[in-house]
């Protein structure tokens, strides 16, 4: 009976002290997350966001908590935060912007790679995992060891893929947007799937359309994609036109490199030219249409239904800009297929397009 006693005793006591240490873990995470929404007394200025003084606020709560707690208890922060915020002034890609100081400074300040990778997993993922595989090639680690890390969550295609990804991505800046070396990089990773995400992330990374004309681009854009290895392939034809605006800045130019690469990628790389072109149309997707208008009637509406996608996935929208518009200007037996399709967008993501 005694015993009993004792051992009801433990386990009472054990309770009382998991529920004090959950209690005292939960207004821990409340505190920081209320630290990071006191981000929000400075201005939501949506033009220049991340030279905002709330999205350098952001960055360093999320440092100090990356190195006292660890990723995990930094995603989680930026998670509940998203939550409550009613602007929703972190979208998916701030989130990714915001996650990506998450993987560099664990990785920085010493964190295991197991846990990075494992950590990284539930938001921002590919903003966390593109950070820290950002940090291990600048200190000179070979792509062997980059595939290693990726390589970690074995039953979690997703997260590998999503790390893949990262190595393009942080590539295209460690060579400073040099695409021929970059592919070269991805080419040397032994898992195909691996090549594949690694070489699409290089060919659509947008800081190459951000520097347009670009003259260190590839002059042969066609040829350069032909030449690449057969995972590579796909990607680098799909996104032809992009590259190719994005060193010389004309459509033409693009719309004549779309024509060069395989037959069932056309459509696509003639749709991939209005994502490089917009940098240099924003607030003036109008402008943008005319430009898609140089090419011929299927290259037009490509390009010209590729501009509605970006106006809905763009921080800053052109409130000038009507979608059905659009198909007003292509010839008239597209018109039913062009406002087909914008509804489609439209209803995929829940809106209503003003008309």
């Amino acid at each position: 009976m005694k015993k009993s006693r004792i051992k009801l005793f433990f386990l009472v006591f054990v309770f009382a002290v998991g529920f004090l240490l959950g209690s005292s873990g939960l207004k821990e995470h409340s505190r920081l997350v209320n630290e990071f929404a006191e981000c929000d007394r400075y201005p939501y200025v949506m033009e220049k966001y991340e030279q905002s003084d709330r999205y350098r606020c952001y960055v360093k709560q999320i440092i100090l908590v990356t190195k006292k707690l660890g990723p995990k208890e930094a995603i989680a922060m930026i998670d509940n935060y998203r939550e409550l915020d009613q602007q929703n002034s972190i979208s998916e890609a701030r989130c990714h912007n915001l996650g990506h100081h998450v993987g560099t400074v664990a990785a920085k300040s010493g964190y295991s790679q197991e846990t990075i990778i494992k950590e990284c997993g539930s938001s921002c993922v590919g903003g966390c995992l593109n950070g820290a595989v950002h940090h291990y090639l600048f200190r000179g680690d070979p792509i062997s060891e980059l595939e290693n890390f990726c390589s970690i969550p074995q039953n979690d295609t997703a997260l590998t893929y999503t790390c893949y990804h990262g190595i393009g991505h942080a590539l295209v800046e460690y060579t400073m947007i040099d695409l021929v070396a970059s592919m070269k990089q991805c080419s040397l990773i032994s898992s195909p799937e691996g090549r594949e995400q690694c070489g699409h992330a290089v060919a659509m990374d947008y800081s190459v359309s951000a520097l347009a004309p670009n003259p260190r681009l590839p002059r042969n854009v066609a040829e350069f994609c032909h030449n690449q290895d057969s995972m590579i392939k796909a990607s680098c034809f799909e996104f032809a036109g992009f590259i190719e605006y994005s060193r010389s800045v004309d459509i033409e130019s693009a719309f004549s490199v779309c024509r060069q690469v395989e037959l069932s990628y056309q459509a696509t790389c003639q749709r991939r030219i209005a994502e490089a072109a917009v940098q240099r149309y924003e607030n003036k997707l109008n402008l943008l249409i005319d430009e898609c208008s140089k090419g011929n009637e299927e290259e037009f509406y490509n390009c010209a239904i590729h501009t509605v996608q970006v106006f809905r996935n763009s921080v800053t929208q052109d409130n000038t800009f009507k979608p059905e518009e659009v198909c007003q200007k292509l010839p008239s037996k597209r018109y039913l297929e062009c406002m087909s399709e914008i509804a489609d967008i439209s209803d995929s993501f829940s809106i209503g397009f003003e008309k």
